[in-house]
Formats: C-alpha cells, structure tokens, sequence
C-alpha cells in the first residue's frame, strides 16, 4: 500500500515539540521521530483550547508518560539540553501516537504556539471546560470503538493525503498477529503480510485507488507472524479535513471465520449434492422411493423415483393429489383406505403391502414402510420408503411354478424308477459328498431315507468278486472323464441280484461330478433263462416231429423251421419269402386262411389227396406270427392214433413259439 512520490515535499521540515507544563511552555527542538508527516506537535498535561494558529498536530500528553516528563524537563535551564526523551501523546483523532526525541534543546516558543490566559475572561473558563468534558466523551467513544472493534474482529485506519499522517487503531495489529502500535504506521505497514499469491494484485489496486483518491474494497489473504493464514477485508472511503485536505477511512474485517463458514457450506452443498444424486441412483436401482406426509397440512412430498413407480411425471400429479389412493387396485382400496385412516387416527404407519394401477395398465406390487417424525420446525411428519415389489412377486411365483414342476419331475422320475427297477448315485469329488435316489434304498432293501446310505454300505452288498470291478471302474471314469458299464452282483436278504450299472463322469457349476445308474435286472435274467428252456424245448419238439413246420412273421417270412420243412429248400432259408418257397400256396384258401390266423383263428386247409396245412396264430418276440404244419395223409391204420398225438404235440409247438425270441 504505498502513494505517489508526487505527494511528498521535496525537503521535510526539521520538526519540533512543544510542551505545555503550567505555566512553563516549552519548545523542544532536535532529531524527533514519529509516525506522520506533521512537522510539529503541540501537547500539554492538561485540557485547555488548544492555539487556533498552530499548524500542527495537536493532542494530550499521555497520563501514563506524564510525571516522568515532567520531572524531565522541570529543573531544565531556559537554554539547557536534554540527550533524549520519549513518551506518549493522544492527538485529536483519539490515537496514541509515541513521540522519541534525541539531542534535544529549548528555543524560544512559537507566537502561535502561546497559550490563552485562562485568568483572560470566563469565556475562557467556559471554553476549557467544554474543552473538558469533550475530551472525556472523547475517550468514552474511543473506548467505545476500541471494544466494538475487538468484538466485532475488525479494526480501523486514516492516512491524510496532505500531511502523510497514517494512524491504524490496536485492533489492526492484534488482526496481523501483532502487537498494538509495534511496527511504524504508513501505507505499506501491513503489505509484508499480505499472502504471496494476493500481494501484487492487493498493492496495484490500492495504488491506483490512492492516487485517484477511490473508494477500495479487497479480499485477500495474509500470513501472520505465527503462520496462521487469515482472510481480511479492507473497505475505505474518502473525506476532507478542516483544511480541505483528502483524508483516507479504511475498516479492516477479518473474514476468516465467515469464509471458513463459507467453504465448508460449499464442502457440505457439494456433499449434498453427490448424496442427493447417490440417494437417486440407489432408488433406481434398488426399485425403492422416499416419501414424507405432514399430517397437519395433509401434503405429501415424494422423492423422484416414487413418481417413476407410479408411472407419472411430477407435473402430471397435482399437489393435492394423494399419490397413494390415486392409483389403487381396485382389489386393494377398501383395505388401504381402512389402513390410511388409522395412519391419520393414530398417527402411525403400519407395514402394508398393496398394488396399483398404473396410467399405462401395468399392476406394481408395491411394499409401504414408515414411522414418526418431529421436523425441526415441531411438524409432526410420517417419513417412510416405498419398495416395488413387482419382480419379487413375479419371482415367487416363479418359483412356486418350478417347485412344483420339480415335484412332479421328481415323482416322475421315481415312478420311473420303480417301474424300470433303476436308481442313481451322485458323488462330488471335490467335496466328497454322495447323494442316493430313493430307489438304491428299495433296491438294497431299505425303507427310503431310513438309513445314511454310504459307498461302504453299498460296498458292502455287492458280491466279492465284483466289489473291484466297481473300485476300480469308478476310478478309471474319474481319471479319463469318460463312461462305462458294468453287471454287477448284490446279496440281498440272502439272495442274489443281477445289477447292469452305467457310470459317467459330468460337469457343472461347481466342478465335476460321477452318477451312476443302477438297473436291477434280476427278473429279466431269470425270464432269459425261461426262455431259453423254451427254446431248446421247440427246438427238440421241431426235431422230433417228421411233419414239416415252420413259423412266418406278418411279412410272411421265414423266421425258424425244422428239418423236414428245411429239406430240399435253398440254405439258408430263414429270412425267405413263404411264397417265393411254395409258389402253389398263393392259390386256393390259403390265403384267406392265413389271413384269418394273424387275426388270431386257427384254421387249416385242405391239399387235393397230399394232406393238411395247419395254421395256429403265435406270437414271436411280441409280434403276431403264424406257426405252419403241413401234415401228410398217413396210411388209415393209423391215422387216429397220429391225430391224437400231433394235438397234443402242436399244442406244447405253440406254447413254446409263444416264448421263443425269433430273430
């Protein structure tokens, strides 16, 4: 803060004091030094009218500084010296200005300078008293201002343009960290402290409005002694002395509380802000919304989302709109207008479930949660939360189709096994757990789930000889990730059980995993065996019989025969058309009677003076069949006794064609 070189003298003046000690006045000329560009001072120690003609500054002696002064100068010859003297002065701005003098000396006052005669008149009393009590309401202001000052954080200053006189108050120092009145006063004082980054700027523009005598208003930043960072804010304004001088006013405000007040209203907007954006991301996500309802006002304030579940923009709903009975089911109203009642009733919100209507037709599951709340203007509020449970439903519903779809495959699936005599085992290797079906438990003769069913159990069935077959099966598909089959054997209540077993190694989700299914096909080897013994009886009757028999299928071809039928046929005649054999069969009644034997009716039929040909209806392998008997005509001795028997031999032929697998 400096001012033009434009407005200083091109010499200052030697400066001089001068005191007035009753009744001595006293000129002390010599090296003097004070704050200002006033070439003379002009105090005394006690209040008086100042000498109107003295061009000066003009004040009170300090009380403190006022008895050593005058013990200074009271033995003091008219033309003595005094090495140095310093003390204090109140000039007539109410600022305690220090005085310091050195190589001092009296010389002859000033006609200025001279004192009234207070004896004069009692104008003049009247005048030194009004002197006196403006001077003590003058201290009473100062006082004032210097406890506002304090009070307020602020603190001010004046520099007169014509004399170069700066004076900052107590408070402008105790601002910069200082001490009161510790540094010289003039327009740079406080520069030093100004933050590097503001200095420049804070001087070009007080330099300017110096020297074009403007009014300023800076906020900047200073460093104290202690390296405290604060803010100040320096306001001035321009006005004139008594001798029509400019005069600069400034008020220094510390600002530090209200911009630290004010950055942290920034922090928290900020904060609020990315809160406020978080708070609606979360709702979209989460298919929720906020809501408050002021039971006094009845008004409802709802958060954005809470409008996207409704299916409306806000302007769309009208102020006084009840968001929540406005799009009710009509399946839910009558018991959501009971629950709201109570709500007002007892102010209370009960949890509630209900669904809406939407503007677009779509039906929302929605979930209402809230509770009480005093605002801090003493509202009493109902704040809660409102969550589309929509999906959630349609979920559940979902998975109450599936449970039951997985019912129904699961008993399926043990019909199935109970029917095809087949379990499962699973076994995770990872974690080594198993999981039995139902029918492992039947099929070892257990009651389902009766027992923990374990491969030691299990172990424990099979037969000796088999039990590494399956050790070691089961490991092999575990290595190689492949398949294979194996018949095992169990003992089971004393008895034996022939078990055809199928293991694959699969993969899932959580790694991979063996099953193995077991089909019990003890009844189909003990049925294998059966029809074994009916086929080597059919064989051994076709044998022994000398009549010529065979057996077609319903494409007519030749599935087995005996040796008399084979005779003089091409080999091997299994497989051959039974026309392309006996090209003479397509004529007469044979046809219709084979016709009439697939459709379940024995019949036979003629030969002109050759014998018969039999057709019996068979089953082959669970297909309809035919089984031929072409007899011969015997001699009639005995052709009784041969009927009888062949009767009795093509009923046993049919029996044991019934059963026989043909291939």
């Amino acid at each position: 803060m400096s001012h033009s070189t434009a407005d200083k003298p091109d010499e200052a003046p030697a400066r001089t004091v001068h005191l007035y000690l009753p009744p001595r006045l006293l000129k002390l000329a010599g090296d003097w030094s004070w704050e200002g560009g006033s070439p003379a001072m002009w105090c005394s120690n006690v209040l008086l009218s100042f000498p109107a003609a003295f061009a000066g500054t003009r004040g009170l002696l300090h009380p403190d500084d006022a008895p050593r002064v005058e013990a200074a100068l009271a033995a003091l010859p008219e033309e003595g010296a005094v090495s140095s003297l310093e003390f204090r002065i109140i000039d007539t701005w109410g600022a305690v200005r220090p005085l310091s003098g050195k190589g001092l000396r009296l010389a002859a006052p000033d006609p200025e300078a001279m004192v009234p005669d207070p004896a004069g008149s009692s104008e003049t009393l009247a005048a030194a008293r009004a002197a006196a009590l403006e001077s003590d309401r003058f201290r009473q202001r100062f006082a004032a201002a210097e406890w506002a000052e304090r009070r307020s954080g602020s603190g001010s200053c004046y520099a007169n343009a014509s004399n170069h006189e700066v004076h900052y108050s107590d408070n402008v120092f105790r601002l910069h960290g200082l001490q009161p009145q510790s540094l010289n006063a003039h327009l740079r004082t406080f520069l030093a402290f100004v933050h590097p980054d503001d200095a420049l700027p804070v001087e070009e523009a007080f330099d300017s409005a110096w020297r074009r005598r403007l009014p300023i208003e800076l906020l900047y930043r200073i460093i104290t002694p202690a390296g405290e960072q604060r803010f100040l804010r320096l306001c001035t304004t321009w006005q004139f002395s008594r001798e029509g001088g400019h005069v600069l006013l400034g008020v220094f405000q510390d600002e530090t509380a209200s911009q630290h007040n004010e950055r942290e209203r920034e922090e928290l907007h900020a904060r609020s802000s990315v809160l406020q954006e978080a708070s609606r991301l979360v709702e979209r996500q989460a298919a929720v919304a906020s809501w408050q309802y002021n039971l006094l006002t009845r008004k409802w304030s709802l958060s954005e989302n809470f409008y996207r579940l409704l299916g409306v923009r806000p302007s769309e709903l009208s102020v006084k709109a009840d968001p929540i009975r406005l799009f009710l089911h009509p399946d839910d109203r009558e018991r959501v207008e009971s629950v709201l009642e109570t709500m007002e009733r007892t102010q209370e919100c009960p949890d509630l479930d209900y669904r809406i209507l939407r503007p677009d037709g779509q039906v929302r599951h929605l979930q209402l949660r809230g509770r009480s709340f005093v605002s801090s203007r003493s509202e009493l509020l109902i704040i809660g939360s409102v969550r589309d449970l929509s999906l959630t439903r349609a979920l559940e519903r979902r998975e109450a189709r599936l449970v039951l779809e997985v019912a129904r495959h699961e008993e399926v699936a043990r019909t199935a096994e109970e029917l095809g005599g087949i379990c499962t085992w699973t076994f995770d290797p990872v974690h080594n757990r198993s999981a039995w079906s139902e029918g492992c438990y039947r099929l070892l003769g257990y009651k389902a789930n009766s027992l923990e069913l374990t491969q030691k159990l299990f172990l424990s069935f099979l037969h000796p000889d088999d039990r590494k077959s399956f050790l070691d099966t089961r490991d092999a598909v575990q290595q190689v990730h492949g398949s294979a089959s194996l018949l095992l054997r169990l003992l089971v209540q004393g008895e034996t059980r022939y078990v055809q077993a199928r293991f694959r190694m699969l993969t899932g989700d959580a790694g991979p995993y063996l099953v193995a299914a077991f089909r019990d096909d003890t009844l189909l080897r003990q049925q294998q065996e059966v029809t074994a013994g009916s086929e080597a009886l059919f064989s051994a009757l076709l044998a022994a019989l000398p009549e010529k028999i065979f057996v077609t299928d319903a494409q007519h071809l030749l599935l087995q025969l005996n040796a008399a039928a084979a005779a003089g046929l091409p080999v091997p005649a299994e497989g051959r058309n039974l026309f392309d054999l006996w090209p003479r069969l397509q004529g007469g009644d044979f046809p219709a009677c084979l016709q009439r034997a697939f459709g379940g009716e024995a019949c036979s039929v003629e030969g002109r003076g050759t014998g018969s040909h039999l057709l019996v209806p068979v089953r082959a392998g669970g297909d309809p069949a035919v089984l031929h008997v072409l007899r011969e005509r015997p001699a009639e001795s005995t052709l009784q006794e041969r009927l009888a028997v062949q009767e009795h031999l093509v009923a046993a032929i049919a029996e044991a064609v019934s059963q026989a697998p043909f291939q």
